[in-house]
């Protein structure tokens, strides 16, 4: 419930005014994002400095979010 007064009860209204306010929460984010699968821990990736070959893949993840939603599902990387 909630009370309304115009300077404390002194102003233009006599008496309180009332409201009953009812608030909804949705969750939306109830997932923490999950890797597919589980990347090492602290790997430490060396590369040959002089290699002829420069198009190659060091490592690929891969992880989701359960949670429902285009912008709750998202996940991104950052290097």
């Amino acid at each position: 419930m909630i009370d309304v007064t115009d300077q404390a009860g002194e102003g233009l209204w006599d008496e309180k005014s009332h409201a009953k306010v009812i608030i909804s929460v949705d969750n939306v984010n109830t997932h923490k994002p999950e890797w597919l699968p589980e990347p090492p821990p602290n790997e430490i990736i060396e590369i040959e400095e002089e290699l002829e070959e420069s198009d190659f893949v060091i490592l690929k993840v891969s992880a989701r979010d359960k949670d429902v939603g285009a912008e709750n599902s998202k996940v991104g990387y950052g290097i």
